[in-house]
């Protein structure tokens, strides 16, 4: 017993000298903590800093930084940086931050962008058109029958007469059309871009007791682009790394066996609000990391909350599993093969665990800074437009793929061509129908546009256009033809609101002044600055 205690003070002791010792070349010392001139290099990078060679710039970084140190400083001495809550927010730092260098390094040759052909693989994802005929079809048993008349070379016209009645929201037609990769079922995802004109798909289930037999036609692909958008080298990025991700799932599994309990999991389902016992209950583990049903439950709701409708049932809980166990694997991986030895990989935890760190300072600030109410009254009568009432829009709109349409059809109406005659403009697309919205009010407006569009509008006087980029391969024009102005409330019914808006915008000023001013007097800072470079 006595030596377990000794062996875990020695242990404690060594931790404790390490991160207390004076680092080699030291940037700062802050509140008795030394900062290495690593982890200066690691705020450096993670800001994208590069202006090495001009003096003033980097000065002002190394101002930034101290602010940021001493935020988190006093977040510490403030108790914010404990619980569960932040322990798990440090925990998925690390495992993020190990997972990605180790991925980049093994597995992508430490090169992170995407190539050419890796922009164009999710280009032509997001625009390739597959023309596709299909015949709808009650029973099993009748569509592998349709099936095997198809690939036999039955006459898709004369077999689709046959059971167009067999389902009462069967195709009125057998040319589905033009549908691209996204907008078709799994099962022709699988060899949309594989599968040879005329063949035939494996009957598929849509409804209780009706399957589609679907024949694959013409592929259609988009050309090589000279330049792509961020939307799609982000798509890229993402799609690299899971590649590598699954690769590298594959490689250690003998090393991270796993194992999962649906029993359990079926049983805690079926209660919707599960007490604390029971979140906290094993339902898996992957090498000698344990899996809890809280686990489970919050990447569930995480992918619910990116817009992914997921049913709560057993299927879907042993995909999130395989999902964490997935991440769980890499992320041992990693450490097995000593990533967190990396003097890099360790200062960057570190700047990602003090960036949370001053950001849940900021925010503790946020909450409870006063205002006065002189200062809010001002701010209330410069921008009293932002505290009326819902305001309502009447509207018109274009679509078109390329700005140079937008524009020549905006020019058009400008000049005073009939509304008719701008929607038949080249390149505005046949989807913008009338192209009349007509009044909607700003929750109306909210729930039919993207966010950073709806936005933007607030601002447009009447009589102005609005152009915008709606998805890959969109982008729409809106017109302003009136607007009416909501009523217009009272300071005392809208002063929170009028406080939640002036921290947004005065926050970060009030922020620094109060490190300046308060917290440095009772936090001890001493520098280096012939350390920077």
């Amino acid at each position: 017993m006595k030596r377990k205690i000794f062996l875990s003070t020695v242990v404690f002791l060594s931790i404790f000298l390490f991160f207390c010792a004076k680092p080699e070349k030291p940037v700062a010392k802050i509140g008795g903590n030394w900062v290495s001139f690593e982890q200066w290099q690691a705020f450096l990078n993670s800001n994208q800093f590069k202006d090495f060679d001009d003096q003033e710039k980097l000065n002002n970084a190394f101002e930034s930084f101290i602010k940021r140190e001493l935020a988190y400083e006093r977040a510490k001495r403030k108790g914010l940086l404990a619980g569960r809550l932040w322990e798990d927010q440090k925990e998925k730092i690390e495992r993020n931050t190990v997972i990605y260098n180790f991925i980049l390094a093994k597995y992508l040759n430490g090169v992170s962008d995407p190539s050419e052909d890796e922009m164009y693989e999710v280009f032509k994802m997001d625009n390739a058109r597959r023309h596709l005929w299909g015949v709808g079809v009650k029973g099993k048993e009748n569509a592998s029958e349709v099936a095997n008349a198809l690939k036999s070379g039955g006459d898709i016209e004369k077999i689709f007469e046959q059971h167009k009645s067999d389902l009462p929201n069967g195709p009125k037609s057998y040319d589905i059309g033009y549908p691209k990769f996204n907008e078709i079922p799994p099962e022709i995802q699988k060899v949309f871009f594989s599968g040879n004109d005329g063949d035939v798909i494996e009957p598929i289930q849509f409804s209780q007791d009706g399957y589609m037999v679907v024949v694959l036609k013409e592929l259609q692909l988009p050309p090589k682009q000279e330049k792509y958008d961020q939307i799609v080298a982000r798509k890229a990025l993402g799609l690299r790394f899971q590649k590598a991700m699954s690769k590298c799932n594959d490689d250690y599994k003998n090393n991270f066996p796993d194992t999962y309990d649906n029993q359990i999991v079926s049983e805690l389902l079926k209660n919707e609000k599960p007490t604390d016992e029971e979140l906290n209950k094993t339902v898996g583990r992957v090498g000698s990391k344990t899996i809890k049903y809280a686990n489970l439950l919050e990447t569930y709701y995480s992918d619910m909350q990116k817009g992914v409708n997921l049913p709560r049932n057993e299927e879907t809980f042993k995909k999130v599993f395989d999902k964490i166990v997935l991440e769980t694997r890499v992320y041992l991986a990693g450490e097995k093969e000593g990533i967190l030895k990396d003097k890099k990989v360790a200062s960057e935890i570190w700047e990602k665990t003090h960036e949370a760190g001053a950001s849940m300072c900021y925010q503790d600030f946020a909450n409870e800074v006063a205002i006065k109410d002189e200062d809010l009254k001002n701010y209330y009568e410069k921008n009293i437009n932002k505290f009326a009432g819902q305001g309502s829009y009447n509207l018109r709109y274009l679509l078109s793929k390329t700005p140079e349409s937008l524009n020549n059809a905006v020019i058009l109406f400008k000049k005073g061509a009939k509304w008719e005659d701008v929607l038949k403009s080249p390149g505005i697309l046949p989807e913008t129908d009338s192209g009349i919205l007509g009044w909607k009010n700003q929750n109306e407006i909210n729930s039919i546009m993207p966010s950073n569009i709806s936005e933007k509008l607030m601002g447009i006087e009447k009589g102005k256009w609005l152009a915008d980029k709606i998805g890959p391969d969109r982008l729409i024009a809106i017109y302003v033809e009136d607007k009416k102005q909501g009523e217009i409330y009272p300071f005392e019914q809208v002063r929170d609101k009028v406080k939640e808006f002036y921290i947004k915008e005065n926050g970060i000023k009030l922020f620094e002044d109060f490190l300046q001013n308060e917290v440095k007097k009772s936090i001890k800072v001493e520098t280096y600055p012939q350390n920077l470079k």
